[in-house]
């Protein structure tokens, strides 16, 4: 906000009966970009880098927190230095519409949710548990429960299968 600005803001205020030092208390704010994707601990994309973090405090405290996620005051780009742009492989990065950065990553996620959304079999975790869904690996069975289905499914592979029963590390 610069001074012409925050005269205007004054006399707005003033005629509302608002003081002037009010204006002088207010913390300013800036947008902020998204240096690196957001993944859920699933590792399924939730918000793209490139993707815009509007109306943030501008201290300094808030801002190292938000680097520390990948949150910064500049758009990304190549000749970024943070560790992001750093490691992000440019020559394969797409700008799409919505000024999102796509790269090898993001779309590797966006066609794993494709996959479970078509109702495809999501890959064997690494550590050995089995993935419940709501249809049995096994047999036929299907769950009926819309409350935790996953919890049904469990259940129902402990009871009927045993072998499985050894290896849900629930």
């Amino acid at each position: 906000m610069n001074v012409s600005d925050r005269q205007d803001k004054r006399k707005e205020l003033a005629v509302l009966g608002v003081p002037g030092s009010y204006l002088d208390s207010w913390q300013p704010r800036v947008d902020n970009w998204r240096h690196i994707p957001y993944l859920d601990t699933k590792g399924m994309l939730v918000k793209p880098a490139g993707m815009s973090v509007p109306n943030q405090p501008d201290d300094m405290d808030s801002a190292l927190r938000r680097a520390r996620r990948g949150v910064l005051p500049t758009k990304p780009s190549s000749s970024c230095r943070c560790k992001g742009c750093r490691e992000r492989d440019w020559s394969d990065t797409v700008v799409d519409d919505e000024g999102y950065l796509i790269d090898a990553q993001v779309r590797a996620t966006r066609e794993a949710k494709e996959t479970i959304r078509n109702g495809d079999v999501a890959p064997k975790p690494s550590s050995g548990r089995v993935i419940t869904g709501t249809k049995c690996l096994d047999c036929d069975y299907v769950v009926t429960t819309k409350k935790r289905p996953s919890i049904a499914m469990a259940s129902h592979r402990r009871m009927k299968h045993e072998n499985v029963a050894a290896l849900d590390l629930r």
